[in-house]
């Protein structure tokens, strides 16, 4: 360390940098949070309309919610595959299993028959 530079600055600068990263990273966490409070609130919405729509058509409320359900799974396996191949770090965070262990021609029924 050159000595022009008093080691309680380089510290005190350094303890600085640090507590704005913190700050930064709550602040990151907490709009992932409400982003993620926001996604399930349209998702429920969604089903909450979907069901209500089905339910008019003549379809009962759980077969709505088993095939929403369905679609669910197919479309995260979907998207666990593209991640697994671009972002395995983001993958085995999302989901434990391994791409060999993923459904292979996973599909899900229609709605109406």
């Amino acid at each position: 360390m050159p000595e022009h530079l008093d080691p309680m600055d380089v510290l005190s600068k350094r303890v600085e940098l640090l507590e704005n990263k913190s700050v930064l990273r709550e602040k990151e966490r907490e709009e992932y949070l409400a982003d993620s409070f926001r996604h399930r609130a349209d998702t429920q919405a969604l089903l909450s309309m979907m069901c209500e729509m089905a339910v008019h058509a003549g379809l009962s409320d759980e077969h709505v919610e088993e095939c929403f359900s369905e679609r669910v799974r197919f479309y995260h396996d979907e998207i666990l595959r593209i991640f697994e191949m671009s972002n395995p770090v983001v993958a085995s965070v999302a989901d434990d299993r391994h791409l060999a262990e993923l459904p292979e021609d996973e599909s899900y029924r229609p709605l109406f028959t």
